[in-house]
């Protein structure tokens, strides 16, 4: 970093610049100027700003993940069959308001899956990046699960107004 100063040197300025020493008082110990040892230290310093910075940066991102993940958490509280609007499941992708947010599903394959919405896609790729598969897996179970209680429920209602029409004619 700085001409005149060895590793070791660099090493012994900043254990005596933590033990509060000046850098004439570091210089003397270590037998170097004291203006090689403030542009060391400038230098120093320089280089853990962008540090703060980044970590400031990291605290956010965290706050964001972890906001979103109440969100998430939130909105994955299933509604009962009785609120879901499963009039018509042929259309391939449905989508239902809830107080608590939107519940969406789409056909995948031959089974139906609850999406999430867009604003945790974040999240998701966060769990990707870290590599916690296990709460993508318990994820892509719920929306399994999710999409079979919607298929159930669909067919329940046709299945109730076709007897209620073959019934009262």
């Amino acid at each position: 970093m700085t001409r005149g100063l060895t590793p070791e040197d660099r090493k012994r300025v900043e254990e005596l610049y933590k033990e509060g020493h000046t850098p004439a008082e570091i210089g003397h110990e270590i037998g170097k100027d004291a203006r090689t040892v403030k542009s060391y230290l400038a230098k120093l310093e320089v280089g853990r700003v962008p540090e703060l910075v980044r970590l400031q940066d990291l605290q956010k991102h965290w706050e964001i993940i972890r906001d979103r993940v109440k969100s998430l958490k939130e909105a994955l509280a299933f509604p009962p069959p009785e609120l879901l609007d499963i009039s018509d499941l042929s259309v391939g992708q449905r989508a239902y308001s809830l107080e608590c947010g939107v519940i969406s599903w789409h056909k995948a394959g031959s089974s139906y899956r609850v999406k999430l919405g867009e604003e945790f896609d974040c999240v998701l790729e966060h769990l990707r990046s870290s590599r916690r598969t296990s709460i993508l897996k318990r994820l892509e179970q719920w929306q399994s699960i999710g999409g079979k209680c919607i298929e159930d429920c669909h067919r329940l209602q046709a299945h109730i107004v076709e007897e209620a029409k073959r019934e009262t004619d």
